[in-house]
């Protein structure tokens, strides 16, 4: 939801999170739930693929053709 539009702010008042599924209790969220029964955190990760040099491979193989690997960076922030 991050674009920088406003027309992708989210609207808090009516917006619920959902969590389902092989959980023993469902749980439904509202923003301000989110804002007042959990902590604020924020996260920088740095993800390295080392890859397996798949582009060399004679046949050709399936999947991402990386040469050496890739790294890619992230920043999140929310609650836990």
């Amino acid at each position: 939801m991050a674009s920088g539009r406003d027309s992708n702010r989210w609207r808090s008042r009516s917006f619920r999170l959902r969590v389902g599924g092989h959980i023993s209790r469902p749980l439904e969220l509202s923003v301000e739930n989110l804002r007042r029964d959990f902590e604020e955190v924020s996260l920088i990760a740095v993800n390295q693929c080392s890859g397996n040099s798949c582009s060399f491979f004679n046949p050709r193989v399936l999947g991402g053709q990386w040469d050496h690997g890739a790294m890619g960076n992230a920043y999140g922030q929310g609650c836990v």
